[in-house]
């Protein structure tokens, strides 16, 4: 599944030209969706690699102040990196998003619009902690068919759901670039 890039940018890696007021609400196609069609077949380290190397290009290419993280559920990094002008805060971001995707096995996009949505605010209620959490959009479960979450791919650095979409749109494109895509999703080809 590892692709040579030789620093090219895939060309069908979107990234949004404009910030979003607010992520789609449930049921509206939003992040619910996406994660019912973004199921992988399988997710090794090379793939990890592969699609971290593609969001990099991307990223670069548009010179964005991105962290870009996929680690395992335990905590391995399999791919990590900050371009220019991604702080440090960048880094601990998206380590507290995969933190949400890991806890709550679903996207801190859509873990964030329930927990802004909540009638008392989670974190004065004391049942999450916000050193530890972070519910905003921007890490993203890779999910294996009969596996369950495997990893999670985060960035930090964009505005409004930038971050998400960024995240959704490289894998996406990786899947279809791949055809990775779990049978039975809406990724799955019938032509090979």
């Amino acid at each position: 599944m590892s692709a040579e890039l030789n620093g090219a940018v895939p060309a069908a890696v979107e990234l949004p030209e404009t910030v979003h007021a607010a992520p789609a609400a449930e049921g509206d196609g939003g992040a619910r969706d996406e994660e019912s069609e973004l199921i992988f077949s399988s997710f090794t380290e090379d793939d990890a690699w592969d699609l971290g190397n593609d969001m990099r290009n991307a990223a670069h290419a548009r010179q964005l102040p991105v962290c870009i993280d996929i680690r395992r559920p335990n905590g391995t990094e399999l791919f990590h990196v900050s371009l220019a002008r991604a702080t440090v805060d960048n880094d601990d971001w998206a380590r507290r998003k995969a933190a949400v995707v890991f806890r709550f096995e679903e996207s801190s996009a859509r873990f964030g619009e329930r927990f802004a949505s909540a009638p008392a605010h989670p974190a004065l209620a004391g049942w999450i902690d916000m050193n530890r959490f972070a519910p905003v959009g921007g890490s993203f479960p890779v999910r294996v068919a009969g596996a369950g979450i495997v990893a999670a791919v985060s960035a930090s650095g964009l505005q409004g759901s930038g971050d998400h979409d960024f995240v959704v749109s490289a894998i996406r494109t990786f899947l279809e670039r791949t055809r990775v895509f779990a049978p039975g999703t809406t990724g799955d080809r019938a032509d090979g």
